[in-house]
């Protein structure tokens, strides 16, 4: 142990690399020395990274994880081998690149990314030639100028190639250099590798420039020209992604919220089987869509909150890997069946949609009943949720957080989802033929349901007016407030871009901090969205469904596949549209005398506000 500037550092040994864990102000940092020939990759002589966390173990695991990131990445860079298929990609960029250049003369810049000198200076010499030609290529003696020009470089280029000397030329070296770098592989100037790129670009440069001369004097019809006009045309599937992003149709928050990890997802497993991010929808097949959908099968829960700063394969082995949800699978493999129906629809390369049917083949069934899945709350789980609000109420917990008291029992009572409690607006309460309604809409920046037949007014159940919720709403009102939960001064109900909804603190809120002081009947299955799940099954064993169910449908909304899984274990029918669509009109008066009738047998007035 010695010191390091504020703190200290434990040096240990892991294989060939030396280990230092510096702690400074409670955080462990990593600091591991760059091997002398891995500087010019790194471009520094060590790293120094922040782990996060105080506790030596953690950082230690850490610390350990991304030494082996290191290590495969020493390996490749060392290994030094070009393979066939690499080159060939690299002289076809080379060539459709120096072709596509021109325009009758006129040639555009190329743009290197990088910040070497080498880079740098290939860059000022091109746009500089560049220049040239636009001043010269006006004339017909700069016109004749630039093909003698080209014609010079062709000639010298065979030259090079016949001396075997093409690594020699500054402008091919360059172009070498930076293609290797982009594969982390060591410019070796005297390794073989090197010099077989170096005249595989010679060649490819010799090509593009004679078809240049071609396109200069007019011909457009050289074996290169006609096998790219037969050449399929393929958009890329990036394309595909930001048309979706971009359509015109109007997609609630709660979507497009979740639409960047989703789709982070499939770039993701894509990656990790094609080696990129990005693709023509050309390469797109049968076998490459099964690999996608094997890999989403497995696709880690939580992959970039829980572990940020690892690999893919490498959370497979974490400690605390889960595999997806069934749901959270349907749900991916919808995306990209709709990415592919896009990309059929509006693109072309792809062949066909591979998805169809694919989703059905791959969502797993794991032998468990519906009900299994998410539990409702009992009478006694019910008796118990009341008497902790209670508890929390007499410890002051709701002074300033009302929201912590109502919109629980607003689930209870009016069986709303969470998010469509936490995104009231003052407004979205009123008056309508003599009965207090509340309305749930996605009218308004921020605003969400869960699908368009989601959207319903519903009148107010009496025990909520009891507890005081529309004295809480007129005093927001009076406040000058537009949020029905705004002014909160813990738990925050404001739009959350990341989650998509107003409901992410809350909900936390609830299933962590609330739900550890309950006393549940099946506490790994009950959580807040039980209380739905209550209210729907509470008129199912109570009430004539015969006489109710148009009533309990206009005041559900529309039923999402968790609802319905879980009514089914309850004993509701649901086979028939009107059980799981909401009954768009059905009058407010009739939805009253069916709320008004939904009794837990509990006692609320110690909660009134």
């Amino acid at each position: 142990m010695r010191f390091f500037r504020a703190g200290y550092t434990i040096c240990t040994t892991r294989g060939n690399l030396i280990l230092f864990l510096t702690k400074r102000n409670r955080t462990y940092y990593l600091r591991v020395r760059v091997p002398l020939d891995m500087v010019r990759h790194f471009r520094r002589g060590e790293i120094v990274r922040s782990l996060g966390t105080g506790s030596y173990k953690q950082a230690k695991g850490l610390a350990t994880s991304i030494l082996g990131k290191l290590q495969e990445a020493y390996t490749m860079a060392r290994s030094g081998v070009l393979t066939d298929e690499q080159i060939a990609k690299i002289v076809d960029n080379i060539v459709q690149r120096n072709v596509s250049s021109f325009d009758v003369g006129r040639v555009r810049g190329t743009v290197y990314e990088g910040s070497d000198d080498w880079s740098r200076e290939l860059q000022s010499e091109l746009e500089q030639y560049h220049a040239t030609l636009d001043a010269t290529v006006q004339t017909d003696s700069g016109y004749q100028s630039v093909l003698d020009a080209r014609s010079e470089r062709i000639a010298r280029n065979r030259q090079l190639l016949g001396r075997n000397m093409a690594a020699s030329d500054p402008a091919i070296s360059s172009e070498a250099r930076y293609h290797l770098q982009q594969m982390n592989v060591p410019a070796d100037a005297s390794g073989a590798d090197y010099h077989k790129l170096c005249n595989e670009i010679t060649k490819a440069v010799i090509f593009a420039d004679s078809v240049v001369l071609e396109h200069l004097r007019g011909n457009f019809d050289t074996p290169y020209d006609i096998e790219q006009r037969n050449k399929p045309k393929s958009n890329k599937l990036s394309e595909v992604i930001e048309a979706f992003a971009g359509l015109k149709i109007k997609l609630s928050a709660r979507t497009v919220g979740k639409y960047d990890d989703t789709t982070r997802k499939i770039l993701d497993c894509l990656e990790a089987e094609t080696g990129k991010q990005d693709i023509l929808l050309s390469d797109i097949d049968y076998p490459l869509t099964k690999r996608l959908v094997d890999r989403l099968a497995t696709y880690p829960q939580y992959r970039f909150t829980r572990y940020p700063d690892m690999t893919l394969d490498e959370t497979y082995k974490a400690a605390n890997y889960e595999p997806p949800s069934p749901s959270t699978l349907e749900g991916d493999l919808f995306r990209l069946g709709a990415l592919f129906k896009l990309a059929l629809s509006k693109f072309e390369g792809l062949k066909k949609n591979y998805m169809e049917g694919e989703a059905a083949n791959v969502v797993p069934d794991d032998g468990k009943k519906s009900n299994e899945y998410r539990d409702i709350f009992r009478p006694a789980d019910l008796q118990h949720v009341v008497a902790t609000l209670l508890q929390f109420k007499n410890r002051g917990a709701f002074v300033g957080n009302p929201h912590l008291l109502l919109v629980p029992l607003i689930a209870m009572f009016q069986g709303f989802r969470i998010n469509e409690i936490c995104q009231l607006r003052t407004e979205d309460i009123q008056r309508i033929d003599g009965v207090w309604c509340i309305s749930i809409n996605e009218e308004g920046e921020g605003m969400s349901v869960k699908n368009k037949n989601s959207k319903r007014i519903n009148p107010l159940h009496p025990e909520l007016e009891k507890v005081g919720l529309l004295r809480f709403w007129d005093k927001q009102k009076s406040n000058g407030y537009t949020r029905l939960w705004e002014g909160e001064q813990k738990i925050s109900c404001e739009y959350y871009p990341k989650a998509g909804n107003h409901s992410h603190y809350l909900s936390k809120w609830f299933n962590g901090t609330f739900k550890n002081h309950l006393m549940l009947s099946n506490p790994e299955k009950q959580t807040f969205h039980s209380f739905r799940h209550t209210f729907l099954n509470w008129f199912r064993q109570n009430l004539n469904m015969i006489e109710h169910g148009e009533a309990v449908a206009a005041l559900s909304g529309h039923l999402d596949k968790d609802d319905i899984n879980v009514l089914k274990a309850q004993g509701w029918d649901v086979g028939n549209e009107g059980a799981v669509t909401y009954m768009k009109d059905l009058n407010i008066k009739r939805q009253y005398e069916t709320l008004r009738l939904l009794d837990y047998k509990l006692d609320l007035s110690g909660l009134v506000i």
